[in-house]
């Protein structure tokens, strides 16, 4: 069983607080992985960034798995921070 997010718009720093939040939550339930979908992201900013790492981290402590779905432009900006190597990232296509 599994989760899922959707965030449409930015994914600025604001926003970090809710995502964690569903995260958290999700850490409780029985579902195995949880899926934020960045597909209709557009921007995210160095706080956005962040935001998926501190979430990759709690939900890998709890023995659980993040996929994260995203278009073209936002994988572009996850490989040159080099994320894609870190963070399970699957095209929207």
């Amino acid at each position: 069983m599994s989760r899922q997010y959707v965030i449409d718009g930015d994914f600025l720093g604001p926003r970090i607080n809710e995502l964690s939040g569903e995260v958290e939550r999700a850490c409780r339930s029985h579902g195995t992985t949880v899926l934020v979908d960045l597909s209709r992201v557009q921007f995210i900013d160095s706080y956005g960034l962040g935001g998926l790492i501190y979430c990759h981290n709690i939900i890998e402590k709890r023995g659980k798995t993040l996929t994260i779905k995203v278009n073209g432009s936002i994988k572009e900006v996850l490989a040159s921070c080099n994320l894609d190597t870190v963070l399970s990232i699957t095209d929207s296509s």
